[in-house]
């Protein structure tokens, strides 16, 4: 309650924007009949005339260098300290993967066939979609079509995939729950 009745008082009194002549009038009204803002003005009157009589202490030699090194060595620290939180976090992040592709990998080794017939396919399908690619590369070279229009043509090649292999799946998904459309 005793904040509200000194403000904008104390406020206009520690400014040094220059008052409009109501504000001055009201603060001068407050300042007749307040003792606290009285003290105030007066203690800040004196602060101002210390400040403005007193001589302007010169840096010693090597402050700035001392302030840009200190400067460099916290940016440094700060530096540091990101990075250990960083590899601190991925190595828990790793940890975790490993745990649960340990876990994976616990079940895949009960029946070690499996895994063999599962790296023989992915091996093999890698090997044809490297080989597929490399036929296309090829056949595209062999043309002699300016670079924009083999561009366009990967890309358009890349939609029409991407869309007939949604449609495929969609179509399986459908039929597979006998919805009819």
């Amino acid at each position: 309650m005793a904040k509200s009745v000194h403000q904008p008082f104390e406020t206009w009194l520690f400014s040094d924007e220059p008052l409009t002549a109501e504000q001055a009038q009201a603060l001068n009204q407050h300042l007749r009949q307040c003792a606290r803002c009285q003290q105030r003005e007066a203690a800040w009157k004196e602060v101002r005339q210390a400040l403005s009589t007193s001589p302007q202490v010169e840096p010693r030699p090597g402050f700035t260098a001392r302030w840009q090194a200190k400067m460099a060595a916290q940016q440094l620290e700060r530096q540091r300290r990101q990075v250990w939180t960083i590899l601190i976090l991925t190595a828990g992040i790793i940890i975790e993967l490993l745990l649960l592709l340990g876990a994976q990998i616990m079940n895949l080794l009960r029946q070690p066939g499996q895994i063999l017939i599962i790296w023989v396919y992915f091996i093999s399908r890698l090997l044809g979609i490297i080989q597929t690619i490399q036929l296309a590369g090829e056949k595209m070279a062999s043309i002699n079509l300016p670079l924009l229009a083999v561009i366009g043509s990967v890309s358009a090649l890349a939609w029409l995939s991407f869309w007939g292999t949604l449609w495929i799946v969609a179509y399986k998904q459908l039929s597979a729950r006998r919805i009819r459309l």
